[in-house]
């Protein structure tokens, strides 16, 4: 018996609980699905898109950091 659970009785239902994971669903997939290859330009619309969407805040809050500044 692991130790873990004589130590804290509670831990036994988070471990059922942990085991009655949701089984895949029945019209899932058996195999795996074919991929085809990323083109280039769609791996720089990617990048672009991913570096715009984190970026994009920071610049808003570096270009209006005196008004932050001032609040």
């Amino acid at each position: 018996m692991p130790l873990l659970p004589r130590l804290c009785p509670v831990c036994r239902h988070y471990r059922r609980v942990a085991l009655l994971a949701p089984q895949p669903a029945p019209f899932a997939h058996s195999e795996p699905l074919r991929q085809r290859p990323v083109s280039a330009v769609e791996m720089a619309v990617g990048l672009v898109l991913l570096f715009t969407t984190f970026l994009t805040p920071a610049l808003y809050v570096l270009d209006n950091i005196k008004n932050y500044r001032k609040n």
